[in-house]
């Protein structure tokens, strides 16, 4: 089970899976967290790559905006990849999470997964003292880890 959580962001992330051996890899999880215009990781069994930019809810409603990419909102379906991911990789005992800053994004997902393992939120927040949870994920991510009916 995941005993551990790390936050962090991109260039971190870049860093930190570069030094990992082949062993630190398969015995750990990750969760990239990527803009709409960005780079994705290869995706693996242990490895999973999503794509929503760091905006709320409201967003979604935004009118045409012509040559500007309209951002992409995270939904249950960003949700339940997340859950479905981390239920099949209950043998890893770490799991990464980064976004581009290592603060928003990737924090809620963070401290949704620590409160769905149960793990100590305090050492948590003292491991990963940057994050500042975006709520509209925390809300969402919430809701179908409890599996409770999200409108």
């Amino acid at each position: 089970m995941i005993q551990q959580i790390t936050v962090l962001s991109k260039i971190k992330f870049n860093e930190l899976y570069a030094a990992l051996t082949p062993i630190q890899k398969s015995n750990s999880a990750f969760i990239s967290i990527n803009d709409s215009f960005d780079y994705k990781w290869p995706s693996s069994d242990n490895f999973l790559n999503l794509t929503f930019d760091d905006v709320d809810a409201t967003m979604d409603n935004l009118p045409d905006l012509g040559q500007l990419t309209k951002p992409i909102v995270f939904n249950k379906t960003h949700a339940s990849q997340i859950k479905a991911f981390i239920d099949n990789n209950l043998d890893k005992t770490h799991l990464y999470v980064h976004c581009t800053m290592g603060k928003c994004r990737s924090g809620a997902v963070g401290e949704c997964i620590c409160d769905y393992f149960n793990l100590d939120y305090f050492e948590f927040k003292r491991q990963n003292p940057q994050i500042q949870p975006n709520v509209h994920v925390k809300l969402t991510l919430n809701k179908i880890l409890n599996n409770e009916q999200i409108l």
